[in-house]
């Protein structure tokens, strides 16, 4: 998303999460032709290359190292009754 790449990716692990439901097209990780899919999906569509790249440009903030910084220190000042 950062590469301001369409994103196509298995829906395992934390990947949906990052994703959302709008910035990647899933597949299922044990199939072949749904990940063919995809990837035809993604080659031969500039409207939906588009829009997954403007919906990852949106949750970029989402994952941004400051916030991610302040967040944990609200954590570590929480469990240490400093708030």
């Amino acid at each position: 998303m950062a590469s301001r790449r369409p994103i196509v990716a298995s829906m395992t692990t934390s990947i949906p999460e990052v994703a959302g439901a709008d910035a990647a097209l899933y597949f299922d990780p044990k199939s072949a032709s749904e990940l063919e899919s995809c990837l035809e999906r993604i080659l031969t569509s500039d409207e939906l290359r588009d829009r997954l790249i403007q919906a990852g440009r949106k949750r970029l903030p989402l994952f941004d190292w400051d916030v991610a910084a302040q967040k944990t220190v609200q954590v570590y000042e929480s469990v240490l009754g400093k708030n």
